[in-house]
């Protein structure tokens, strides 16, 4: 294996997707993949116990091969539809917290 390949994988595990099986899965379920392991990796804090029970299953479902076709499109946009949802939160808060240090600066 050329070192390319071996970085690309690496690369590929930390973003929580499997190399094994990455040239096979569809776009929309590689997304929802990678939206999945970042909420349970950087924001989890944030998440319902259902919905973190939501995301393990699901990526559960997505490392095994036998299971991949078994993933519902509705868990699909579930998830994609968290992970907005998510980020909207944070941006939110990132919003607040930067207008907060403004009116610390200014007064």
């Amino acid at each position: 294996m050329k070192n390319a390949d071996i970085q690309t994988d690496k690369w590929l595990k930390s973003n929580g997707l499997n190399p094994n099986t990455f040239c096979d899965t569809s776009l929309n379920l590689l997304q929802a993949q990678k939206t999945a392991h970042n909420l349970l990796k950087h924001h989890s804090a944030l998440l319902r116990v259902d919905e973190t029970k939501l995301l393990k299953t699901f990526l559960f479902q997505l490392r095994q091969k036998c299971l991949i076709k078994k993933v519902l499109i509705a868990n699909l946009y579930r998830v994609m539809n968290l992970g907005t949802r998510i980020n909207r939160q944070v941006f939110k808060q990132h919003q607040a917290l930067k207008k907060e240090i403004n009116h610390s600066i200014k007064g």
